[in-house]
């Protein structure tokens, strides 16, 4: 849970979540229903080497909890259709407590922007706190 008085820090009223380059390959909202069956799997982090366990609410984990490093392999959330496959380093936080928190992720490989709901109130794996509010201080990736 964050601290009273957090959402200013990790809303988007801070510079570095301002102004994020729309990829044009972003599904537009009403198409961002999951098509494809299967996506939410488990996963090895390309970066930090965790084993990252699938998501028990329904949704779909595309982002380790440890590193919160992604890859780039959705068009939309869980297809896995995606064919760049670059990493995707975690560049800022945007959201708020009543709206949910997302990680803003840019390809290192094609330059797409995305941003991935966080998954802090997972059960088994949640996204590791500290390190969203690092994220969200201006403390981009290792």
């Amino acid at each position: 849970m964050p601290p009273a008085g957090f959402a200013g820090t990790m809303g988007t009223g801070n510079g570095w979540a301002r102004n994020l380059p729309v990829n044009e390959k972003t599904p537009a909202a009403g198409d961002r229903k999951n098509p494809l069956p299967g996506g939410n799997q488990g996963f090895v982090c390309r970066v930090c080497g965790c084993e990252v366990l699938p998501l028990l609410n329904g949704s779909v984990r595309n982002h380790c909890p440890k590193c919160l490093w992604s890859a780039h392999v959705d068009r939309v959330p869980g297809d896995r259709s995606e064919r760049c496959g670059g990493l995707m380093r975690p560049i800022g936080v945007v959201g708020s407590p009543g709206a949910g928190w997302h990680i803003v992720h840019r390809c290192l490989e094609c330059g797409a922007v995305r941003s991935n709901r966080t998954a802090e109130d997972d059960p088994r794996q949640p996204d590791d706190w500290d390190r969203i509010v690092e994220l969200s201080a201006g403390g981009g990736a290792p």
